[in-house]
This record gives structure tokens, sequence and C-alpha cells, in this order.
């Protein structure tokens, strides 16, 4: 299941990589056939412009969260962050079967913590 859901948010990356290029492309565009032949630096000509100093860091601090926010996306599906708790838990119960197992602890104190550990 776990598999599905990695390859669908690979084909939905993809598909926003290709959705940004897209945008991009409508956005900045071409140069026109005049300044590529007349030596015109096109960016100077084109939407940007007077504002790509503006537009490019936002862009660029925009596409490194979103690759910060897919990579964390990712490790949470695999299990990076609620694995820790499991083995928080798995070591409390470890512990606790220990402690039954040497006779620190009765039984019915044993289920008690035990149930208390699933509980919470």
């Amino acid at each position: 299941m776990e598999t599905k859901k990695i390859i669908w948010l690979i084909i939905g990356l993809a598909i926003f990589v290709v959705a940004l290029s897209m945008v991009s492309f409508f956005l900045y565009g071409r140069p026109d056939i005049a300044t590529r032949y007349s030596g015109v630096y096109p960016s100077a000509t084109g939407f940007p412009g007077r504002f790509a100093f503006i537009i490019m860091p936002v862009m660029a601090i925009i596409s490194i969260l979103i690759l910060i926010l897919f990579v964390r996306f990712i490790m949470r599906m695999a299990g990076g962050s609620s694995c820790r708790r499991d083995m928080i838990y798995d070591n409390s119960e470890a512990i606790l079967r220990e402690r039954y197992a040497k006779g620190e602890i009765s039984e019915e104190e044993y289920k008690t913590r035990l149930n208390n550990l699933k509980n919470h």
C-alpha cells in the first residue's frame, strides 16, 4: 500500500514540475525574433525585466520550501516521524516485560501497566 502512495506522489511531483515549467514558459516566454537578432539581452525586454531581482529569489525560496516539504512528507509516509514513537512504545513494553519476568511486579500490575501503555 505504501509503495502505491509513493508512486502516486512521484507522479504528482512530475506533473507539478511539468506544470511549473509551462507556467514559467508562458510568463517568461521566448524572446522576440527582433531581440534575437539585434543582440539586445532578451530579459531586459521581457516580463520580469526590472523586477527579476525580486522574482528570482522568491521563486528559489518557494522551490526550496516545496522540496523540503516533499521530502518531509515522503519521510513521514515511510515511517520517519511515527517510527520513533513506536520505538519508544516498544522499548517501554520490553522494560515492562523484563520487570515482570524478574518478578519485580505482579501479573495484575503488569496487565494494568501494559493496558495503560496501549491506551496512551
